[in-house]
């Protein structure tokens, strides 16, 4: 040997950037799993492709998919739900949150609720980080259930990988402004 070649990293940064990391991920996990209402974690890319092609430049995109509810349809149903909290499994009465996992926002759209989908399609496609519709959805139990959608683009990984919608059910208080 000719001589020691030595070398060293400080890595203190580096461990505490991935505590405070891990730390967030956790906080993210804890809020999405406990809160009270829905929450759905989907993949939209799919869903973004679909709603966007086709759609001539200068035409608003919300004017020109709700003049296509097939369109609207076939986009939607790419929406791929990669995570759900309990909220959501019962409010959309599956048997469990991870029997969402992997099923599209699509068996779920009521056909007369389509239409609402299709601003909350257009927003993030403009821009929009967040958008918020009143829907109808088909639950797995059988009833239709009025809901308040609200989609939210999470800014991790490729444009609209990670969306986040959150759901309420405004059922029984449309009922109570019906029979006012």
């Amino acid at each position: 040997p000719i001589g020691v070649i030595e070398s060293s990293a400080d890595l203190t940064e580096q461990r505490r950037a991935d505590a405070e990391r891990h730390a967030s991920e956790e906080r993210y996990r804890t809020i999405f799993e406990t809160a009270g209402f829905a929450m759905l974690e989907c993949n939209w890319v799919e869903t973004m492709r679909l709603a966007l092609e086709e759609a001539p430049t200068g035409t608003p995109l919300e004017e020109w998919l709700l003049a296509r509810p097939r369109k609207v349809q076939q986009a939607i149903g790419a929406a791929v739900i990669r995570n759900a909290n309990q909220a959501a499994a019962e409010l959309l009465q599956a048997d469990d949150r991870c029997a969402l996992h992997g099923s599209t926002l699509c068996g779920l759209a009521s056909p007369d609720g389509l239409p609402a989908l299709a601003p909350i399609m257009a927003a993030p496609a403009e821009g929009a980080y967040t958008a918020e519709n009143e829907t109808r959805l088909q639950t797995r139990g059988g009833p239709i259930a009025d809901i308040v959608l609200r989609v939210t683009v999470l800014p991790e990984g490729p444009k609209w990988s990670h969306v986040l919608v959150m759901a309420v059910d405004v059922t029984e208080r449309n009922k109570a402004r019906t029979q006012l």
